[in-house]
């Protein structure tokens, strides 16, 4: 009996999980125990902070330390996922790193081939991150900067474990990928349309209407602040 989370492959068993999150925790775990599992999370939480003032820096100087450590940190889940083994938190810091490493005004070679490889980094950790290094390349060449170092590096490194992927389980994704992408083949639009309806579809009359007198009180709150303004 395997669980969810594995597959069975030739005598052993694949995580779905992220394949790099668990090796790289190894040695802390090795050195630690369990409390070592815990250690990549937050210290990825605590360089996530000056790698967005950096960012901040060079793309929004006007925005103060107050307001990116609230939105920066706090505005979303990335505190809860720095106390939980989970490698949420280090593909975040690695797209903030690679995000300021392309921020840095006539980046050397030497940057763009770090940016590139924490972007691989991140997408090893988390496939999604994909699409924001995706977004990432095109903001750098809307910028005029020549990303053949950055690209480079990501594929040489996403192309090295496409390559054992393919060499293991016959798959360039993988299985963790694989099994990520697996629920679009069934029904994947109707249900998480049959989801956004449990969530937010109005069980009540009554749940209805405080929806709709809250809905109203923003707008007139709105609607008083422009009146102020405009006098």
């Amino acid at each position: 009996y395997v669980e969810t989370f594995f597959s069975v492959h030739d005598g052993h068993a694949h995580s779905l999980q992220s394949p790099v999150f668990p090796v790289v925790s190894a040695p802390f775990i090795a050195v630690f125990g369990l409390r070592g599992a815990y250690i990549l999370p937050l210290i990825s939480f605590v360089a996530l902070l000056p790698l967005l003032a950096r960012v901040a820096r060079h793309v929004a100087p006007d925005v103060s330390i107050t307001t990116l450590t609230v939105v920066g940190l706090f505005a979303g889940p990335v505190l809860f996922y720095a106390f939980e083994f989970w490698e949420h938190l280090p593909a975040i810091a690695c797209l903030a790193g690679a995000t300021a490493l392309l921020s840095i005004p006539r980046a050397a070679p030497t940057h763009l081939i770090a940016s590139g490889s924490l972007s691989a980094a991140a997408i090893l950790l988390r496939p999604e991150a994909l699409w924001y290094v995706i977004a990432l390349a095109v903001w750098q060449i809307y910028a005029r900067v020549r990303l053949g170092y950055f690209a480079a590096s990501a594929c040489l490194i996403l192309g090295f474990f496409a390559l054992f992927n393919l060499l293991e389980s016959g798959n360039l994704m993988g299985p963790h990928i694989s099994a990520n992408l697996a629920p679009l083949l069934d029904n994947w639009a109707a249900v998480r349309l049959q989801r956004g309806a449990l969530w937010f579809w109005p069980g009540s009359t009554l749940w209805f209407v405080g929806v709709l007198v809250l809905i109203a009180s923003w707008v007139a709150s709105l609607a008083n602040v422009n009146l102020r303004l405009a006098q």
